[in-house]
């Protein structure tokens, strides 16, 4: 895998498999981590703000909804619906979160939700979403792997649902590789992904480590800087399921230690990554 193609990987930060754990349990750590997160953000404004999802009538839009309305079993909050609705009716909680568009641009003190997932960019065309810098997404994170058990969490594989998971069959994929071969089409990615995650240009670095509890300080290190690096780790081969069991809990997936990909990597191949970056960078100064 070459530079750019890491780069846009590393910008999508999605919830690769990390190996670490079976990607059910992942799934289910990351999607307890998303809504605990959307509690801390919003809990202070639940009792005075409207949520409202900019609905899809699709899987992606009830996964959606499905997440929102757990949170709300546990931290009331208003959450009203809009968008076309007809093929998922049935699988409302509650018809009367649905509201109209009209209603829904007029309330005041709103926070607008999106059924975004940046994969099904492949699938879907832009102008299906309104502007996304306007609203959120709570599945933006998810591979389509981890898709499919969040429709296992909700008890959606049933055979009244076959159209609506057509977009969902077959897609088990998790890996950096699989998903970016997933998003080409021919060999190439579609022009939204170049526009969306070339930007910004991670730089690269190389952590030398012991692979044993004299690690954890730079364990510290990496949490804190890896949002900015595509990182790679050299350590004693024995010692390689220390770091994949102890970093790969903490960090972000998109810079988890993993065997092949980034850690005891040959310093010839590192290197060639790294003269593709200085290409990229080159190329792009002046275009």
């Amino acid at each position: 895998m070459n530079f750019k193609q890491r780069m846009i990987l590393h910008n999508l930060n999605l919830d690769y498999n990390t190996h670490m754990v079976n990607y059910e349990k992942q799934t289910d750590r990351t999607l307890n981590m998303i809504m605990n997160k959307f509690v801390e953000k919003y809990r202070d404004i639940f009792n005075t703000y409207n949520f409202i999802l900019e609905y899809q009538d699709n899987i992606f839009g009830v996964l959606t909804y499905y997440i929102l309305k757990n949170i709300q079993g546990v931290y009331p909050f208003n959450l009203k619906v809009y968008g076309k609705i007809k093929k998922t009716k049935h699988l409302f909680y509650n018809k009367k979160d649905i509201i109209t568009k009209w209603r829904a641009k007029h309330k005041k003190n709103t926070i607008f939700i999106d059924c975004f997932n940046p994969l099904y960019y492949v699938d879907f065309s832009e102008k299906d979403f309104n502007d996304l810098s306007k609203s959120i997404s709570i599945i933006d994170r998810f591979t389509p792997e981890q898709l499919n058990h969040l429709c296992c969490f909700f008890n959606l594989w049933d055979k009244n649902n076959k159209e609506l998971l057509v977009p969902l069959n077959g897609m088990v994929i998790s890996t950096m590789n699989e998903i970016f071969n997933k998003m080409s089409i021919g060999n190439t990615l579609p022009k939204i992904f170049y526009d969306k995650y070339c930007n910004p240009i991670p730089d690269i670095k190389v952590y030398e480590l012991n692979g044993d509890e004299s690690d954890f300080s730079e364990y510290d290190k990496i949490l804190k800087e890896e949002k900015d690096y595509i990182l790679f780790y050299k350590c004693p081969k024995e010692k390689e399921q220390f770091i994949i069991d102890n970093l790969n809990f903490f960090i972000n997936s998109r810079n988890a230690a993993v065997k092949g990909y980034n850690l005891n990597v040959s310093e010839e191949k590192i290197n060639r990554i790294k003269e593709q970056r200085e290409e990229y960078i080159g190329e792009n100064i002046y275009s």
